[in-house]
């Protein structure tokens, strides 16, 4: 065996320097999609809020502690619930 044998690998060529984001100037068509981009998602976040705020509003009223207080029981404990095929024969 002699010295220096072997395979010689080359080191990989250096990589440019990272642009930096801040200053780059997007192309129209790419301004143009983020701008639609952030329509929508305002538009979806708005609609969230408003939806929220109004189940919130609209059943301010109704919640209070016997929203988890009476929690209907489970199928085995209760009475049956009549099928609409039943209760029609009976009237």
């Amino acid at each position: 065996m002699t010295a220096g044998t072997g395979i010689r690998v080359a080191e990989p060529p250096p990589h440019p320097a990272p642009r930096k984001l801040a200053g780059r100037c997007f192309r129209p068509g790419e301004s143009a999609f983020r701008l639609i981009l952030l329509c929508c998602l305002a538009v979806g976040i708005i609609f969230l809020g408003v939806l929220i705020s109004y189940v919130l509003v609209e059943a301010w009223p109704r919640l209070d502690s016997r929203l988890w207080e009476n929690f209907p029981p489970s199928a085995g404990r209760s009475a049956p619930v009549p099928s609409p095929r039943s209760s029609a024969r009976s009237g």
